[in-house]
């Protein structure tokens, strides 16, 4: 018989981690289990993409009586939908009030230099009479 100790997601000797880049494991922390010879158990992970990427490779793993084993996690989404999904995510409160400043900043810049370049005209008009 094989004892599993524990499962995460991450990297070699990390533990406790139940989600990382878009997978997670279904019961957080997992209950460690005894599998006999032949024996197999259920184990549920899901997948939430943020549409970042169209591939998103992880590993899962399970600390054994023998050892560490990895698995590895791969998610695939066409990458020709990805512009479509990202256009339907919802826009979060701290996006809106982002994109907000990053308007007003650059509001304020083109008016500074519609500013600088009248002031610089005006001045030329001056010096010329």
């Amino acid at each position: 018989p094989v004892t599993v100790s524990g499962l995460h997601l991450g990297r070699a000797g990390q533990t406790g981690v139940c989600a990382a880049r878009g997978f997670m494991l279904k019961q957080c922390p997992p209950k460690g289990f005894t599998l006999p010879p032949g024996g197999a158990a259920r184990v549920t992970l899901r997948y939430q993409p943020d549409f970042s990427a169209s591939t998103v490779r992880h590993h899962l793993r399970l600390s054994t009586s023998v050892g560490e084993l990895a698995f590895p996690l791969v998610a695939t989404l066409p990458h020709h939908l990805m512009p479509a999904c990202v256009a339907a995510l919802p826009v979060t409160p701290a996006e809106l009030v982002a994109r907000n400043v990053i308007a007003a900043l650059a509001l304020v810049l083109a008016l500074a230099l519609a500013a600088l370049i009248l002031r610089e005209l005006n001045w030329r008009s001056w010096s010329l009479r």
